[in-house]
């Protein structure tokens, strides 16, 4: 599933010109059902070595694409080399372990594995499970005077981008630092912090490309 997170590998790929391939197998319902639908036509554009499968499990007449669900074939005949991959998965529990299930059959290394659920879960094999805040949040862009909505998962760059707030960034990951903002009220968690100072961080930095919000904030945007 597509999600922030996978639009940010995407733009992280294109801002650096890499030539990395990626295969991206979006499911979802119906063609309403698609975010990002205009960036990831903009993404087949620009980058040569991207291409995307996309699945409609309640699909209209007029739908000429992939229809049902995302099962074992799909994936091994849409994804070369697949041993040889790293696999970003990203979606509600049942969706992850039926996916999980699906590429251990293919023999797929668990180690290649990296893993977004929606919603708290907890770890279990010895695989790490990163998921996102479980509540909804809002951010408040103080010098933009803008209040925006956080949906489940969203960086707090991803909102101020929707929204049109003018944020510095560079690399997306949290290690450059460029996205470097002052957190004037609330609480944020930061999925990694290694451009991030600890001077900065004791003045009330943080890193806009991978802070999410724990309910309301407020930072200096």
């Amino acid at each position: 599933m597509a999600n922030y997170a996978m639009m940010s590998m995407l733009r992280y790929i294109d801002d650096r010109c890499l030539d990395t391939p990626v295969v991206l197998l979006y499911c979802v319902r119906t063609r309403n059902d698609i975010i990002f639908a205009d960036d990831l036509r903009e993404m087949r554009r620009r980058l040569q070595n991207f291409r995307m499968v996309l699945v409609l499990s309640q699909p209209d007449v007029a739908w000429n694409g992939a229809r049902g669900r995302l099962s074992r074939d799909l994936i091994a005949a849409h994804v070369e080399d697949l041993r040889a991959a790293t696999v970003f998965l990203c979606g509600p529990p049942p969706f992850m372990e039926s996916v999980e299930e699906m590429l251990q059959s293919l023999d797929v290394e668990p180690e290649s594995v990296k893993r977004e659920r929606f919603g708290a879960t907890a770890t279990s094999g010895g695989m790490i499970a990163t998921g996102a805040p479980p509540s909804q949040g809002r951010v408040e862009f103080s010098r933009s005077g803008k209040v925006c909505s956080v949906a489940p998962g969203q960086t707090l760059l991803e909102v101020a981008e929707l929204h049109g707030v003018e944020i510095p960034f560079g690399c997306r990951q949290g290690r450059c630092g460029t996205c470097l903002t002052k957190l004037l009220d609330g609480d944020v968690a930061m999925d990694i912090e290694e451009g991030l100072a600890s001077s900065d961080k004791a003045e009330g930095y943080i890193l806009m490309c991978v802070a999410r919000p724990c309910g309301h904030v407020k930072v200096d945007a």
